[in-house]
């Protein structure tokens, strides 16, 4: 029998030293096969609708620009943003196969950095 495992990748992104972003990435299920990305203010273990980003992929992109804005890329339709907007959070959604290709590619290219789940 096949064990289950649960992987869990935990990032802590901080701007001006003063304001942090947490960023959480599960994994789970028999095939490994249920994933999430969650982007929040504090560092809890639950995911909030209402408050934390959740991406429902193995994998996004950012980059902190010069307004120490976080640029997120992420596909569209993995994207679930909360009710009360983060507002140091920009979300571009990659909407076609080809433009996630290209940024799962290229992202270094792009002055990105990646957060994934594959190992």
């Amino acid at each position: 029998m096949k064990k289950i495992e649960k992987i869990t990748i935990e990032k802590i992104i901080v701007f001006n030293d003063k304001d942090s972003l947490y960023i959480t990435a599960n994994s789970w299920g028999l095939a490994g096969n249920n994933e999430v990305i969650v982007l929040s203010q504090s560092n809890k273990k639950t995911p909030n609708k209402i408050d934390d980003y959740i991406f429902y992929t193995s994998e996004i992109f950012y980059k902190i620009d010069n307004n120490n804005t976080i640029i997120i890329y992420s596909p569209e339709s993995s994207i679930n943003e909360p009710d009360k907007k983060i507002s140091n959070v920009t979300i571009r959604s990659l909407k076609t196969f080809d433009e996630i290709n290209d940024y799962n590619l290229n992202f270094k290219k792009y002055g990105l950095e990646r957060i994934s789940i594959n190992r």
